[in-house]
């Protein structure tokens, strides 16, 4: 099957039946690509730098991910929020962890751009 229709939708028992292979590329991406490709020859070091940073960035985001979730179900499951020390210590315990995934975050943006600069130059 194939189709040129960015937007298809596909029954669902076609979609348990059939591995759906994406062949779709830009120019934007085979850009990105081919400067991966020669960042990762060139600079090895640079490179495993990258995707170590990549990683711990999506680490991050599942983190706050948790932490939103964690919030969400405190405030949820307590009718008085402001009188129960339990949920002001979880949310002081959500709050510094948040800071601390932030302070990470920005971290690791300044190591990008580092890295940005070494790719487009």
């Amino acid at each position: 099957m194939t189709t040129k229709d960015a937007f298809t939708s596909w029954l669902p028992n076609v979609c348990a039946n059939v591995t759906f292979i994406n062949f779709a590329t830009t120019i934007n991406y085979l850009h990105y690509f081919i400067k991966e490709r020669i960042f990762s020859n060139e600079r090895p070091q640079e490179h495993k730098l990258n995707k170590s940073l990549r990683l711990e960035q999506q680490k991050i985001e599942a983190d706050l991910h948790v932490n939103e979730q964690n919030l969400l179900n405190v405030l949820n499951n307590n009718e008085n929020i402001l009188e129960n020390e339990d949920v002001t210590k979880e949310l002081d315990k959500l709050k510094q962890k948040s800071v601390d995934l932030q302070q990470k975050e920005e971290t690791q943006e300044k190591q990008f751009k580092i890295i940005k600069e070494i790719l487009e130059s």
